[in-house]
């Protein structure tokens, strides 16, 4: 075995922190692909929607913002029109009642009982209701954005939670430039000692997430350089890619000093029935996943189909 320790090894690694529930999952917009567009799908949805709604937009103004500073995008229809802005955001974000997420079972059928999201809506809530209801504290920033309750399951919306039944203050949704600054930067820099008192205080297990935002790289780099020894682990679930490119190196590389170890999982489809297996794995529901998954140590795939 190199000096990496095998796809299967953190498997099982992973699998045995979530059995003693002594990790939390931090989930991203990547679970809930399909129900919701990416950063791409969100700036097209909001410019159509501005224009559906009769608002003039000023095409040259929006061609300076670059695919690269989704957060400005944002913070100029924040700054046209805020409450058409929040109409947008619950218009997208508020789920449908009957809608369900079948891959976030596995989780919150799982011994975990903490969960963190950078996701606005309620998805994994209503998934939780099938599964437990009743059985789970919502918490969400600016209120609340620390676990308090031992024992018992707890979610936090770190970027704050869209829903029709609360009135919602459009700077505590973390999706715009100036609510980024006012959560990482100022007011005591509450979600960068939030993320950075996770990191030290849980083993976490990223899924449906990546590292590729600026203000994320920043938190990480600040815990690492005031954390000489890391008591806590770090897993991020990621496809496996046969791209060599720089990018894809650098980011890698990047996720190494971070401490941060990397499960692999197959592709298969459009569907990403890979994921699916390896979080039914993880959480104990299935034996080793069947599915092709890529051994990073050993440069061979494992665990059947070949």
């Amino acid at each position: 075995m190199s000096q990496e320790t095998s796809n299967h090894a953190l498997i099982e690694e992973a699998s045995k922190l979530i059995e003693n529930d002594d990790a939390v999952f931090f989930i991203g917009a990547g679970m809930v692909k399909g129900a919701y567009p990416d950063w791409t799908g969100l700036r097209e949805k909001i410019l159509e929607f501005f224009k559906d709604n009769n608002h003039k937009i000023n095409e040259n103004e929006l061609s300076e913002y670059s695919v690269s500073e989704p957060l400005n995008y944002f913070e100029y229809f924040k700054g046209q029109n805020a409450n058409l802005y929040l109409k947008f955001l619950k218009n997208t974000f508020i789920p449908a009642a009957t809608s369900r997420n079948l891959r976030l079972s596995s989780l919150i059928r799982s011994k975990c009982t903490k969960f963190i999201t950078t996701n606005y809506d309620l998805t994994i809530e209503r998934e939780c209701q099938q599964i437990i209801p009743g059985e789970f504290d919502i918490k969400f920033y600016p209120e609340s954005y620390l676990f308090t309750n031992e024992g018992k399951r707890e979610i936090i919306h770190l970027h704050g939670l869209i829903d029709d039944r609360m009135s919602v203050n459009i700077d505590d949704i973390v999706l715009h430039y100036s609510a980024y600054k006012k959560a990482y930067i100022e007011h005591g820099k509450i979600l960068t000692n939030a993320i950075i008192h996770f990191l030290g205080a849980h083993n976490l297990i990223f899924v449906g997430t990546s590292f590729s935002e600026p203000i994320i790289q920043r938190v990480f780099q600040i815990f690492i350089e005031k954390t000489r020894k890391l008591k806590t682990s770090r897993y991020l679930l990621h496809p496996y890619s046969e791209d060599k490119n720089k990018d894809r190196y650098e980011d890698e590389e990047r996720l190494r000093q971070y401490g941060v170890k990397t499960i692999r999982f197959e592709r298969i489809n459009e569907r990403f029935e890979g994921l699916d297996r390896i979080l039914e794995h993880l959480c104990n529901e299935s034996p080793f996943p069947k599915a092709t998954i890529y051994d990073v140590s050993e440069n061979n795939l494992v665990g059947g189909i070949q």
